[in-house]
């Protein structure tokens, strides 16, 4: 009978410290492989710009959920600190997300034109200060669940938002290359079948 007590209060513990130990998820290691003859045929202009659209996305939504993490200073008598792992899960969701794409955007920025190069060097500190926030609100959370009013604390949902923020404004002009580009072959094909080459 005491062994079936025991076991209910380890799941008991299991149940309460899962959900913030996984939240700790490390940062992806950014890996680049030698080019291969496909490298010089590949259009990384194309490709960046999709990454920086889809970055703007991440963006937005981990700005959605930091704003989310910050509503819940005003209701601290209603919720306890499950709800901000699991906002804070969807954030780091996001971050994990963006630093993948960062990675790749920086392993072709120099093959890039200018435009792109300058939205990756603009995108690239928020990135990373997002990211280290993030990890600080995990971390704050998991050594104080029951102290999640305090300034140490909720400044870090407001400096998330911000930083997403950065991120969703220094890629505001992702699809600016892919449209000149098109417009510019549409052009030159125009030209073409003009002079009949």
């Amino acid at each position: 009978m005491r062994y079936l007590g025991i076991r209910k209060f380890a799941g008991f513990l299991v149940t309460l410290v899962l959900p913030v130990a996984a939240l700790a998820v490390t940062a992806p290691v950014c890996k680049c492989g030698p080019p291969t003859p496909e490298s010089y045929k590949w259009d990384f202009a194309k490709e960046a710009s999709g990454l920086l659209e889809q970055m703007h996305a991440d963006a937005y939504n981990a700005q959605v959920a930091a704003d989310k993490l910050n509503s819940f200073n005003f209701e601290r008598d209603i919720l306890d600190w499950h709800a901000d792992a699991d906002q804070l899960s969807k954030e780091r969701y996001y971050d994990n997300d963006m630093d993948m794409i960062l990675c790749r955007l920086r392993t072709i920025q120099r093959v890039l034109p200018p435009n792109q190069q300058a939205e990756i060097t603009a995108l690239t500190p928020p990135v990373l200060e997002i990211t280290d926030t993030t990890q600080d609100a995990i971390e704050y959370v998991r050594h104080n669940e029951d102290r999640l009013m305090l300034p140490q604390y909720t400044g870090l949902a407001e400096a998330m938002y911000n930083e997403a923020g950065r991120i969703e404004q220094a890629t505001t002009n992702h699809g600016q290359y892919l449209s000149m580009n098109s417009a510019h072959n549409h052009a030159a094909a125009s030209q073409d079948v003009r002079t009949g080459s």
